[in-house]
């Protein structure tokens, strides 16, 4: 009963009935060569209900820490980075969400080759291509503003670089108060300090268990029978 209840808190966890998760663009456009399957930290404001569930979630992760009951997660790289404090990247947003990733690349590359992001050497025509505001989607799909007015200021040649700084950064930390929350929950369970020694793969692994099988392994302790 225990290992079920488990299973079943994180699969409510990863569905519609909560609001605390939700797919991250790549599992919702089916696109992307990973993050298929991953969830990500809903954006949207939080309320005080989801507060207290955030802080529960980071319990019932410390929980399955201390009993060794592995719960059922898929979470990007993204989310266990922020959690523990590690450096995230481009690469970890394009994990879950390939397309804004991608664009930001071109974005921040097409001054060294213009031609191969098709805008003229010159830039001249930067904006005509890219049509780009100062502006970016989160992984539920609101766009939101990066500077005031935002929306009705475009994005220039001369300013391209700072578009992608301003908005690298709103996307790899778009729900600071509901990790906060989680993290305060963990807290409750396992010291921060002590999870910071580890990497963000080992918190994984010890929070979710071993998400690759050992064939090797497998095989060794399979016995096989003709009947």
């Amino acid at each position: 009963p225990w290992r079920e209840s488990m299973d079943n808190m994180a699969s409510e966890l990863q569905s519609v009935a909560l609001p605390l998760l939700i797919q991250c663009p790549n599992a919702r456009h089916g696109v992307g060569a990973t993050g298929r399957d991953a969830w990500v930290v809903n954006p949207r404001t939080l309320t005080d209900l989801s507060v207290r569930l955030f802080d529960f979630m980071g319990k019932f992760m410390g929980i399955a820490i201390r009993t060794k009951h592995y719960i059922g997660l898929s979470l990007p790289a993204l989310f266990w980075k922020t959690l523990i404090g590690e450096a995230t990247t481009l690469d970890d947003l394009g994990e879950c969400d390939t397309a804004t990733a991608d664009m930001l690349r071109r974005v921040r590359d097409c001054g060294a080759d213009p031609a191969a992001h098709g805008v003229a050497d010159d830039g001249s025509d930067f904006e005509a291509v890219f049509q780009l505001t100062f502006t970016v989607p989160l992984s539920d799909g609101t766009q939101v503003e990066l500077v005031p007015g935002g929306a009705g200021r475009p994005v220039t040649w001369d300013e391209r670089a700072e578009y992608v700084r301003l908005a690298l950064a709103r996307r790899l930390n778009e729900a600071p108060a509901a990790m906060a929350a989680i993290r305060a929950g963990l807290e409750t369970q396992v010291p921060m300090g002590v999870l910071r020694m580890f990497t963000w793969r080992q918190v994984e692994r010890l929070v979710c268990g071993r998400t690759e099988v050992d064939l090797e392994l497998l095989r060794a302790n399979t016995d096989y029978s003709s009947s």
